[in-house]
């Protein structure tokens, strides 16, 4: 299929040759044709007249032809060449295939010898494009996949990370510097929603520029001038801003486009990924789709760091309620155990007294009062031991405890 550029350059001092191959032979087939008498000529045409095809006399006056091929080759032309012989000189046109010559033509010229010639190689010319264009398409598929594949690898470590929150602070530096990678991002920042005060809070960023000024330069947990966030805070939608738009905020201080994207958790925004460019270059659809992932990651840190705190929490509650718990029960062991000792002293008394009076050291007793002295003796004898068992259980665990 002939396209418009499809350029023919002729060489040859013969007017008529020519003109038989200008204007009876390769313009009538749609192809674009200049003629020149010298290769000197061709040379001079190189740049206004960039060829795909040279069709040129072996006698041209300047070069031999063999010289001209050389010529051309030392100039960077690809181009295929036709090489043009007198009947009978077959011979020289076999020197310029060893130049690199693709086929020749012997003169008187005939119109159909010239057509298929010509054709045949242009055809090759045309292939050579379509496989260079098939190349160039193929080494930009493989870029491309190359890119994707380090985008998915940098997804998937950050899935990995997102499980230790041993370091909240390099767990988020970590998604704010995959929303740079997957974005091409100069900029980078991420910003968490407060819930008692309703303010996004700075978290962590990457290239922010060191001459902002200092009532601008956060530190964590600081309170953010939001700008672009609070409106992406209110809509709960991703959104992309550049030029002239973002002169009214903090970003525009030093990047000419930005995207900014909520970070959801059951369907409510709390916090941003935000990532920002030098150059008004916009941000597209594939560049929300890719950011839109990491803050899905930043997202399930989010509930695992709020998780994370509360089972801290929670086992922070639970020590201090045992604390109480052991504290109460040795409370107690102490005052059981001050209340034996209270006790065993009377109770001894009371057996002594009573042992006594059964030895008759008071006088004789009648049997009456002997049964209630025995009976009285034995309740507190059994009343001494369980004394003696409290003292020594108590003492035992206090002192193990």
């Amino acid at each position: 299929m002939l396209t418009s550029a499809e350029k023919i350059l002729v060489i040859d001092q013969d007017e008529a040759a020519r003109e038989l191959l200008m204007y009876e032979t390769l313009q009538p087939a749609g192809y674009t044709v200049a003629a020149v008498e010298t290769a000197a000529s061709a040379l001079e045409m190189l740049g206004e007249f960039p060829p795909d095809l040279l069709i040129t006399d072996l006698q041209s006056s300047g070069f031999s032809g063999k010289d001209l091929i050389s010529a051309f080759k030392a100039q960077g032309v690809t181009a295929p060449v036709i090489v043009l012989v007198e009947d009978g000189n077959e011979q020289s046109a076999l020197d310029a295939f060893r130049l690199g010559a693709v086929d020749y033509l012997t003169k008187p010229l005939r119109e159909a010898e010239v057509v298929a010639a010509v054709d045949r190689a242009m055809e090759s010319v045309r292939l050579r494009r379509e496989s260079e264009a098939m190349a160039g398409k193929l080494q930009l598929a493989n870029s491309s996949l190359e890119k994707r594949v380090r985008e998915l690898t940098t997804l998937i470590g950050v899935a990995k990370s997102i499980t230790n929150l041993n370091n909240v602070e390099a767990l988020f530096n970590r998604l704010v510097s995959a929303g740079l990678y997957v974005t091409n991002a100069d900029v980078g920042w991420l910003l968490l929603l407060d819930d008692r005060t309703g303010e996004l809070r700075y978290e962590t960023s990457q290239n922010l520029p060191e001459d902002l000024p200092k009532n601008f330069m956060p530190q964590r947990g600081q309170k953010w001038d939001a700008g672009v966030s609070a409106m992406v805070m209110l809509s709960g939608q991703p959104l992309a801003l550049q030029g002239p738009r973002l002169e009214k905020f903090l970003v525009g201080r030093f990047a000419k486009a930005s995207l900014v994207v909520p970070i959801m958790v059951k369907e409510q925004p709390v916090g941003t990924l935000v990532m920002a460019r030098k150059d008004d270059a916009p941000f597209g659809d594939r560049d929300k789709t890719m950011l839109a992932a990491v803050s899905d990651y930043a997202s399930a840190a989010v509930v695992n760091i709020r998780l994370f705190q509360a089972l801290e929490t929670r086992a922070e509650k639970l020590e201090l309620l045992n604390q109480e718990i052991i504290a109460g029960e040795k409370g107690r062991d102490e005052m059981l155990l001050r209340l034996g000792e209270i006790l065993d002293k009377p109770i001894k008394r009371s057996l002594q007294g009573i042992e006594a009076l059964s030895q008759g050291e008071v006088g004789a007793l009648s049997d009456d009062q002997t049964a209630a002295l025995n009976s009285v003796w034995e309740h507190l004898g059994l009343a001494s031991e369980l004394v003696d068992t409290l003292k020594a259980g108590t003492s035992d665990i206090i002192q193990g405890a």
